[in-house]
């Protein structure tokens, strides 16, 4: 039989700096929940109202388009 891997689980070989940028920002926003939760959640509100209107935005543009 072939081995196999476990799921989630893969070494892709790539550089490990993704990870450690990733890891920096994850525990930046933990700290920040923890020391302002207020300012936390309104940054969330933010992010993702700036995502809702870069999607509104890009459909307009690709109904432009087509």
């Amino acid at each position: 039989m072939a081995k196999q891997t476990l799921p989630g689980i893969q070494s892709s070989g790539g550089s490990s700096a993704p990870k450690i940028i990733f890891g920096l920002i994850a525990i930046g926003f933990v700290a920040l929940v923890i020391k302002s939760p207020t300012e936390a959640a309104h940054l969330v509100s933010n992010l993702m109202t700036g995502a809702g209107h870069v999607a509104e935005s890009l459909m307009t543009f690709l109904e432009g388009v087509s």
